[in-house]
């Protein structure tokens, strides 16, 4: 892929904007699919009413993960139970039932499937939203005939077996009989379940930044990278990743991307996308900024490993009294060959 093909991949979306959808009693909006990310991973940002039990189910073909922006929530996945709030991260391997409650909001967070697909499952069973707000009751809008016959086009058994997704027993509050004290053996996938508390996974000093390591190619099967990196505020140099996607989820500040001749203004919410091939860079204009990176395939992990240092604290490290010199630079520029990427400074 050349330069010019890539940057007609890239494309950016504001907090809010989306295709959002009425989806049971929650909004979901669809930031991006499969056909954006090279069919890799897509991203749903979901907002859940309290109270709000996702049915025990399961996906054939996807792993799901979750970040939670908004709300507290307790999610059982196989034999775990995790406690999440704003900063929390938890990963969902396919092939095990899992559920969640939301025990304080509304609760808003993002869906990570990997790879892509059940965005359609969502489109199949929801419906276009009236306003970027949770849904009124069926009381107050029921379904006029239009959109009812569209819902029973296909019959939800159909819908569940081409989308790979079952619902295996009800929400919380009425678990199936293993999760009332049985044990359930622990399978490989199984295992693969983890959550991680904001703050939590490994901490690195990385060129000016703290990048906090939440997920790699060993827990993603390769299909992505997934960083939380705190950025004070300044200019990142300008480069190019020729093995890997790059996107940016902005969790706060204010920051300003380059992508191509792009020119993004970007705030909490914000979604960009970056493709191989293409030069980018961004500026924090206010900070310190909180940043989802995303990075597909996985492997830009090692990168960080090779350029960065174990973090002392979980703060930003000590700032350098002066810019590189070009000796440390070219050393850079020689790590970042070595991954597949190029510093254009």
């Amino acid at each position: 892929m050349n330069e010019e093909d890539g940057a007609g991949r890239t494309f950016w979306l504001a907090g809010g904007e989306g295709n959002a959808r009425w989806w049971g009693g929650g909004l979901a909006t669809i930031k991006t699919t499969g056909r954006e990310t090279d069919d890799l991973y897509s991203i749903v940002e979901v907002l859940e009413p309290q109270g709000a039990q996702a049915p025990l189910h399961l996906h054939r073909k996807e792993d799901e993960a979750f970040w939670i922006l908004e709300g507290e929530m307790t999610f059982r996945i196989g034999e775990q139970t995790i406690k999440a709030r704003p900063g929390s991260f938890v990963s969902g391997p396919k092939d095990v039932p899992h559920t969640y409650t939301v025990d304080s909001g509304p609760a808003r967070l993002l869906f990570l499937l990997s790879p892509p697909g059940f965005e359609g499952f969502i489109e199949a069973i929801s419906k276009p939203a009236k306003a970027r707000t949770l849904p009124p009751s069926e009381s107050e809008d029921p379904p006029d005939e239009d959109e009812a016959d569209e819902t029973e086009s296909e019959s939800f058994a159909v819908l569940e077996a081409r989308y790979g997704c079952e619902i295996v027993g009800p929400p919380p509050g009425h678990q199936p009989q293993w999760e009332q004290g049985q044990e359930k053996p622990m399978n490989e996938e199984t295992a693969r379940a983890y959550g991680l508390e904001e703050g939590e996974g490994e901490a690195r000093w990385w060129l000016g930044g703290l990048a906090t390591i939440k997920a790699t190619g060993k827990e993603t099967g390769g299909l992505y990278t997934l960083l939380e990196v705190l950025e004070p505020e300044g200019e990142a140099p300008l480069h190019v990743h020729h093995r890997e996607d790059e996107a940016f989820w902005v969790l706060e500040g204010e920051v300003t991307f380059e992508v191509g001749e792009e020119k993004i203004k970007a705030s909490a919410g914000s979604f960009v996308f970056g493709p191989k091939d293409v030069p980018h860079t961004y500026t924090v204009d206010s900070g310190p900024a909180r940043i989802l990176f995303l990075l597909s395939p996985a492997g830009f992990e090692e990168f960080i490993y090779a350029t960065s240092e174990p973090a002392k604290e979980r703060t930003l490290p000590p700032q350098p009294e002066g810019p590189p010199s070009e000796a440390e630079m070219e050393e850079l520029r020689a790590i970042a060959r070595q991954y597949g990427g190029e510093l254009l400074v």
